[in-house]
């Protein structure tokens, strides 16, 4: 897990542009937490399903106090509901709660 951590950290004070669709794979297989899920997803649900907080409750907190970033830009709407430019080589979204909880959505 510590290589994928510098990996996200060296990318993350960057653009994520720069990471490759193998590179995401490659984060995946170093075993980032991941999480599948279905397109029309909104940002309170991936946090419980990607297990960086315990309730809906506490997302809608955590992302009303400007904690929480999608691939790098933060979010401040509980309500947001990801879509397509969220969807990096249309199949992936790094969510971001806090520093350093990370979790990589594949989308179906």
């Amino acid at each position: 897990l510590g290589r994928a951590e510098m990996c996200i950290s060296d990318r993350i004070s960057g653009s994520l542009s720069a990471l490759s669709e193998a590179d995401f794979e490659q984060l995946a297989q170093d075993g980032v937490p991941m999480v599948e899920m279905e397109k029309g997803a909104d940002l309170m649900q991936a946090l419980v399903d990607a297990e960086l907080q315990p309730s809906r409750g506490q997302a809608r907190k955590t992302i009303a106090s400007n904690a929480v970033t999608i691939n790098g830009e933060k979010q401040s709407d509980p309500e947001y509901i990801f879509n397509d430019e969220d969807r990096l080589f249309g199949r992936y979204t790094l969510l971001r709660r806090g520093k350093k909880n990370y979790c990589l959505i594949c989308w179906k």
